[in-house]
């Protein structure tokens, strides 16, 4: 069985000119397992989340947040829950509201989660002497766009193809399937809820998603099981947050929010 790199929490970092950004840090919960993601270096605050739905049939999805959206006046954390409650929230800031059922995490899940970000300036630094390791990505020049898309497996399930590589570094993964990806694989510690199984990342530049250049961060989480994902003959739907949006104040009015008071802005 491949031996994953192990840490209880981790940044994921991007240098990019000899400048580091913070993406995301990733906590695999010590007392029960859930799996957190959250956006601590994001220098905007203020935009929207819901649950993103995709109709028998369709090969994009249909979504307006004005109908099924929230605004969201604090950087949220998502939640993905052992036994597959997934939801957005930040303690004390907004309601738990924006919720769905996933997939338990005892369960092997080809697509955990994505996160797709533009304006890499828009993301500060680690904080000094944190003591949180951190994945680093190394990209040439400035990219406009950036994705890391999160699979959960059984780490009997996967094959390294290097074994020379030393982690955290990233590596190549073959998956059962018999598809080939580069990525970090990270799991929780030994000793832990799912020690058995890793999170295989898998970053690469992107188009972005808009001709205007503009910070943009996406996040895409709480997917169905994988036979009805991905089978377009079936309904499915999943967890989507979007920072920032423009207007927030007339938004609030219009869709609503899931502060718990209003920041004022």
């Amino acid at each position: 069985m491949i031996e994953p790199t192990r840490f209880e929490e981790f940044n994921i970092v991007v240098v990019s000119e000899g400048r580091q950004h913070r993406i995301a840090k990733v906590v695999f919960h010590k007392r029960d397992g859930s799996i957190f993601v959250m956006f601590p270096s994001f220098a905007h605050n203020e935009g929207l989340v819901g649950e993103l739905s995709m109709k028998a049939g369709a090969q994009t999805a249909s979504y307006g947040f004005a109908n099924h959206g929230k605004v969201a006046g604090h950087l949220v954390k998502y939640s993905h829950h052992p036994d597959g409650r997934a939801h957005f929230s930040q303690d004390g800031l907004v309601k738990t509201e924006v919720k769905r059922q996933s997939v338990p995490l005892d369960r092997w899940q080809p697509h955990l989660f994505t996160i797709q970000v533009e304006g890499l300036e828009s993301f500060g630094a680690p904080r000094v002497n944190d003591g949180i390791p951190a994945l680093h990505l190394r990209t040439e020049g400035n990219p406009r766009g950036l994705k890391i898309v999160g699979r959960w497996y059984p780490l009997d399930r996967l094959n390294t193809l290097d074994e020379t590589q030393s982690l955290p570094a990233a590596i190549p993964i073959a998956f059962p399937d018999g598809r080939q990806f580069m990525g970090w694989l990270v799991a929780p510690p030994l000793g832990s809820r799912y020690s058995q199984f890793g999170l295989f990342m898998v970053p690469e530049e992107v188009a972005p998603l808009s001709t205007v250049d503009d910070p943009c961060l996406v996040f895409l989480g709480g997917f169905d099981p994988a036979d009805m994902a991905l089978d377009h003959s079936k309904d499915t739907s999943f967890l989507i947050l979007k920072y920032p949006c423009s207007n927030p104040a007339e938004l609030r009015t219009s869709i609503g929010s899931i502060d718990f008071t209003t920041t004022g802005k």
